[in-house]
This record gives C-alpha cells, structure tokens and sequence, in this order.
C-alpha cells in the first residue's frame, strides 16, 4: 500500500515538475499566437521553430526573448510589402514577452531585424526574395521619398490611440497601446524628417505614471518616466528618456480628452 501511494507521490511531483518547468518559457501555441498579432493578424503562422531563448528580470517582473524560424503565409495585404496569399519563410526571429499573472504577455515582434525570405509557388517564375531586399527597391526610385512613405505606411497601420507632441524640440506624432494587463507599447516619427520608426515598451503599473523603454529596431538607445496631467480637455504626458552616458531628452505628448 506505501509503494502504491509512493509511486502516485512521484507522479505528481513529475506532472508538478513539468508543469513548473513549462511555465518558465512561453509555449510555441503561445509563441505563434504572439508572431500572428504582432502582423496584426494579417497572417497565420505555418510553422515555428524555436532555436534559442533568453530569461530576464528588471524590477521584479520576469521578461523572455524566444529566437525562431517560421512560416507564415499572409492572409490580407501587409504594410503595403506583402501581398495576400504571398508565403515567406522568417529567419532569426525574435519575440518578447513578460510574465504576468495571466501568463506570458506578447510584447512585440521585431519585425525590421528579422530575415523574410518569399517561398516561391508553383508557377511563381520569381526567385526568393529577402524582404530586406524587397523594401529597398519599393525606395529604388526615389530614396528617400519613399523610405518616408514607408515609415508613414507602418505608422497609419497601426490601431494604437493617437498623440502629437515633441521631443527635444522636435515635432513628433505617436501612437500608444494599452493593454488590459497594466502593459503598453508605442511608435513614433519625427515629423519634419521621418525616416525612422522609434518603438517603446513600456509599463502603467502605477495611475498616472508610465515607464518605457525606447527602441531604435532591436536597439534599446533609452529608458524613461513620463507623468500625466490634464488640462482641461487635453491630456498630457510629460518626462525624459535617458540616453548612456546620462544625456536626456524631454518628450510631452498630448491627445484631446
């Protein structure tokens, strides 16, 4: 009778084991959950296969990055790159996440420094395409016309709640989106020069206060702590991002109420 209650003891400590030790890392459904809304849903995941992982922590809160091959096949047209029913194969993806108490929360997708490589169809007469490749010559033409039009493209893609202000002076349009779990992320140009798209992942654990952290690609160049304040029937977030080396911008944003 003790070896039979022994035995179920081990059982339940190895489901126990497994269940903890799955619980560490999202799980692939998780992951190709997290690739397909990152292309806000425009495309369904194939396959995915995950090479490498990386764990951290910063203020008490568990992060982890999961590096991937995939396929994925378009559903709707994307970004104005990418057509409906058009496959690509993803070289080195990375997806970040943050453990909350519902589980992995999807972070972003760092769609820019990742390698989409075409699947050619049956009757396709193209050879693959790197994607990097395919966005320099959507700007052959007119370099840096269409390198603006592109940045612009992404921006108006995205369904994040819309904010003008500036930083350091410079006139900038941003979008937010909040998330049900007290998480956000962000995009924003410079309006007089938009050639780039600069992300944010971020943080509204506390009314009124917003922590972020400030990508440039897969580059972290910034933390930051913005305050909010209302005026009327504006609201306004306010604070600075700090570079290395100590160096801050300030940044305000503003939205009507």
């Amino acid at each position: 009778m003790m070896r039979k209650y022994f035995i179920i003891y081990l059982i339940s400590m190895s489901c126990l084991l497994t269940a903890c030790t799955n619980s560490d890392k999202p799980t692939l459904d998780r992951m190709k959950e997290c690739l397909s809304s990152e292309l806000a849903n425009k495309a369904i995941v194939l396959t995915l296969e995950q090479q490498d992982g990386l764990k951290s922590q910063k203020d008490g809160v568990n992060y982890y990055e999961g590096y991937f091959n995939a396929e994925i096949k378009f559903i709707a047209n994307y970004l104005n790159l990418y057509k409906a029913g058009e496959k690509y194969k993803i070289i080195k993806g990375t997806l970040s996440f943050m453990k909350t108490e519902n589980g992995w929360n999807c972070q972003s997708f760092d769609m820019s420094s990742a390698n989409l490589v075409k699947i050619k169809e049956v009757g396709d007469n193209t050879n693959h395409i790197d994607a990097s490749e395919n966005q320099s010559k959507v700007a052959s033409t007119s370099e840096d016309n269409n390198q603006n039009s592109s940045i612009l493209s992404i921006y108006n893609s995205d369904d994040g709640q819309e904010y003008t202000g500036t930083i350091n002076g410079n006139d900038i349009n941003l979008k937010i989106k909040w998330k049900s779990n007290k998480t956000l992320s962000g995009i924003y140009y410079i309006i007089d020069n938009p050639t780039n798209i600069i992300s944010w992942n971020g943080t509204n654990f506390n009314d009124g206060e917003i922590q972020i952290t400030e990508f440039n690609g897969s580059s972290k160049i910034g933390d930051g702590k913005l305050v909010k304040s209302i005026d009327g029937n504006t609201i306004t977030w306010a604070g600075n991002i700090f570079r290395e080396g100590g160096a801050a911008d300030y940044i305000q944003i503003s939205r009507p109420r």
